[in-house]
């Protein structure tokens, strides 16, 4: 397989960010039509919050892990993480009592 050149690099960058903006506000318009069908927060709303943690996250860890010297992002890299856990966590509670 040969490499990339920074060009088909581009691209292939600027297509993915197309098809996640894409992705991101299918699913928020289809979670505010649920909301105003149902009157309830779909499940669907929680992911698009959890992906947009993971990115957000993932982009700032990546940003330290180039630049260790910086620390400004750590501080948002940790709370990230810890927002995450909190709605992983409050979800997986959530879930366990949906049939009930």
């Amino acid at each position: 397989m040969r490499k990339m050149d920074e060009m088909e690099r581009h691209f292939a960058d600027h297509s993915i960010k197309n098809a996640y903006l894409f992705m991101v506000v299918s699913l928020f318009i289809y979670t505010i039509f649920k909301q105003f069908q149902t009157g309830k927060w779909d499940f669907v709303f929680l992911i698009l919050i959890i992906q947009n943690l993971i990115l957000i996250g993932s982009d700032q860890w990546l940003k330290h892990r180039a630049d260790r010297s910086d620390k400004g992002p750590a501080h948002v890299l940790y709370m990230t993480i810890v927002f995450t856990a909190i709605l992983l966590a409050i979800g997986a509670i959530g879930l366990m009592f949906h049939g009930k």
